[in-house]
């Protein structure tokens, strides 16, 4: 349903059901997992820059640098994963709106190959590939990905961290 394809679905329901009825295969589940691969390389992809930008970004806002980090009281664990420090509201917006921001934009390429491959389910990504712009290709639907990802990311960054202030753990 997000792009023109070779499918008219009228709504969700709709959709399951036609995709439920797809195929010669007796395994009528295996439609609903097209395209499952590059949609989890997208996925990893984009959780692993974004967390690590967030974290990186955060540290930073709170004036820490590699040459200040102590060491903690076990010698084993590196101090960069015991951080304690307060976390302010703007800290945490401003940190999960870059990252979400940044990691949409970056994976975007990766975005547009997961759509067009479950819309166009026939289709390899190497024709894919092959079939549209470069410019498409990087571009198409950035700003909306980046947009998008970046007020989900302040969504859930802030949530975390407040839950996990009342868990006793943070991030």
């Amino acid at each position: 349903m997000q792009i023109v394809g070779e499918y008219k679905y009228k709504n969700i329901a709709d959709a399951f059901y036609n995709i439920g009825k797809e195929g010669k295969s007796s395994w009528k589940v295996q439609n609903f997992f097209r395209g499952f691969g590059i949609f989890s390389l997208t996925f990893i992809t984009f959780t692993t820059l974004e967390f690590s930008i967030y974290e990186t970004i955060m540290m930073y806002l709170a004036g820490r640098s590699r040459s200040d980090i102590k060491t903690s009281h076990n010698s084993d664990v590196d101090g960069i994963f015991e951080h304690k420090e307060v976390k302010h509201v703007s800290h945490i917006l401003i940190a999960s709106c870059i990252a979400g921001a940044i990691g949409g934009l970056l994976t975007n390429p990766l975005e547009y190959l997961v759509v067009n491959k479950q819309a166009h389910s026939k289709m390899k990504i190497s024709e894919i590939l092959k079939s549209r712009s470069a410019f498409d290709i990087i571009f198409k639907g950035s700003m909306f990905r980046t947009a998008y990802y970046s007020t989900q990311a302040v969504l859930i960054f802030y949530l975390l961290e407040k839950f996990g202030t009342h868990l006793n753990c943070e991030i």
